[in-house]
């Protein structure tokens, strides 16, 4: 009894923190929807994008340079590769026009991407045991090294797709060289619809930092290129873009809902040929975070596209709840400091979050694996809480929790009693619920932005957090509805799931700059 009670004591001092009021919430939308505003003032006056004002971080705001945008009628091959946080994908989309599409994909997983130490890409092949394998995220390995792996794993599919096949038989799977839309889910700056440099890595990615031959600076579009063309792969990079923005292009074919009258894409002209029902944010909660939108005065800020990537995972503010837990985490991280924001909602980091904090709450009754870092990954996270059944946010152990224990002990090799499951469970509650809750602040100063031009919004969304975990989407979108209930906006939002929309975005991108430019 006397541990339940410290339980609970503990878990009074950390509720304001995770079970955020409509209060805390509608302060945090007035401060995304500052930040919002001074980023795009930040970019008209060309000022640095780092820049603090008193008690919060602007969006860094930066330029898709998409001026374009799908109609659904599009046809034709266009082929993607994605990279994400946790996988490399591949893309073959075939558009058939009416927003009907086939897709092929390939995918393998980053931990799965090995090199060897002189910057031979592994490909089941063995090595002397002197010539080491390393990640192609390793801070060693450098960025024509790594882009040559992507390189090599992109020609591998297009010989399984038979596409190379066709081509030396001469068959016409599609223009040459083959157009490839390079989903890019890092912060870039753009200068050009195919030209981005990175800004700097997250997601503990370190590649190249202690080599001559850094990514960070560099144009991805042209080391995609250069890849390209060492390998001798018959394919050039037509675009650059980021996982929110193909999210949002992916979601715009797809609705087939843009006015024109041929099968060319849309040059923009807000607000004439917006439709009532054009998605306008796209969205991606999943190893990371980030969201874009389009922004209907563009120009008058200086930018060459109509798609604003905003980069709020690197949102700073005095009001975010965050807890010496989320401290704790940031100082073990590989990038100190940065995406603050992102750090309290992305997968890459709330299974972090959630072991320092059993760890705070068990203390010698931790179980001996959770002291070591990342051993809770957000898909525990994720098992649990789909067997978790409190639907209320007070602290209450009176619970049925024996499917929980035996997935803990199936999983961690350690025996949990009630007391132990109850708290691990709850904290997982917690975690998501504070990351859903800061997801709906972000949605509704969208909805403040636009809500007085518009009586829908529709937001493209996806990302391994939002797809993989439904008590998540369930807690955005309560949150999201007492939030807009609370601020008395009229309208309504809808949600569009544009599955794998990052990968199929940048293809069906491609499509676009090969018909128009």
């Amino acid at each position: 009894m006397e541990e339940e009670n410290q339980a609970k004591m503990l878990f009074d001092l950390y509720e304001e923190y995770f079970f955020l009021s409509n209060l805390k919430l509608l302060e945090l939308v007035d401060d995304f929807h500052k930040s919002l505003e001074d980023g795009l003032e930040n970019h008209r006056n060309r000022l640095k994008i780092d820049k603090y004002y008193s008690n919060y971080k602007p969006f860094k705001m930066l330029d898709s340079c998409v001026d374009r945008l799908p109609t659904g009628k599009e046809k034709g091959v266009y082929y993607a590769i994605d990279m994400g946080g946790t996988n490399l994908r591949c893309v073959r989309v075939n558009l058939l026009g009416n927003g009907q599409s086939e897709t092929k994909f390939k995918k393998v997983k980053f931990s799965e991407m090995k090199v060897s130490s002189t910057g031979k890409v592994v490909n089941g092949n063995k090595i002397s045991k002197i010539d080491q394998e390393v990640n192609i995220f390793d801070k060693t390995v450098s960025s024509e090294t790594m882009f040559n792996s992507i390189a090599v794993f992109f020609n591998e599919f297009l010989d399984e797709c038979g596409d190379l096949n066709d081509l030396t038989n001469g068959n016409n799977v599609g223009n040459l060289p083959l157009e490839v839309g390079f989903t890019f889910s890092f912060p870039i700056v753009q200068s050009k619809i195919a030209s981005a440099k990175l800004v700097i890595w997250t997601k503990e990615i370190e590649t190249g930092r202690l080599t001559d031959d850094p990514v960070e600076g560099k144009d991805i579009g042209n080391l995609l290129n250069l890849a390209f063309k060492r390998n001798g792969i018959p394919a050039q990079c037509k675009c650059v873009l980021n996982d929110t923005v193909g999210t949002l292009i992916s979601a715009m074919y797809d609705l087939n809902i843009n006015n024109c009258d041929n099968n060319h894409s849309l040059k923009v002209n807000f607000p004439n040929n917006i439709s009532e029902n054009q998605p306008l944010i796209g969205i991606v909660v999943g190893t990371g975070v980030n969201a874009c939108y389009l922004e209907p005065n563009s120009s008058n800020f200086g930018y060459k596209g109509v798609i604003i990537n905003t980069e709020c995972g690197d949102f700073y503010s005095t009001k975010l709840p965050i807890t010496d837990c989320d401290y704790s985490m940031d100082w073990f991280s590989d990038n100190r400091g940065e995406q603050i924001f992102e750090k309290m909602i992305s997968g890459t980091y709330l299974g972090e979050i959630s072991r320092l904090l059993i760890i705070n709450f068990l203390k010698n009754k931790t179980p001996e694996i959770f002291f070591q870092k990342n051993s809770l990954k957000t898909e525990h996270i994720a098992k649990i809480i789909s067997h978790f059944n409190d639907n209320h946010q007070k602290y209450n152990q009176n619970h049925d929790l024996k499917s929980i224990e035996n997935y803990l002990k199936e999983t961690f090799s350690s025996n949990f009693d009630h007391n132990s499951t109850y708290i691990i469970a709850k904290i997982s509650q917690m975690v998501l619920m504070r990351a859903a809750s800061l997801v709906s602040a972000i949605i509704a100063a969208f909805f403040k932005r636009f809500n007085k031009t518009r009586n829908q919004i529709t937001i493209a969304i996806d990302g391994s957090v939002w797809t993989k975990i439904p008590k998540f989407q369930k807690y955005v979108k309560d949150s999201l509805s007492s939030l807009i209930q609370e601020s008395g906006y009229l309208g309504s939002i809808h949600f569009y799931e544009s599955d794998d929309g990052s990968g199929r975005g940048a293809a069906i991108l491609a499509s676009t700059t090969v018909n128009t430019h």
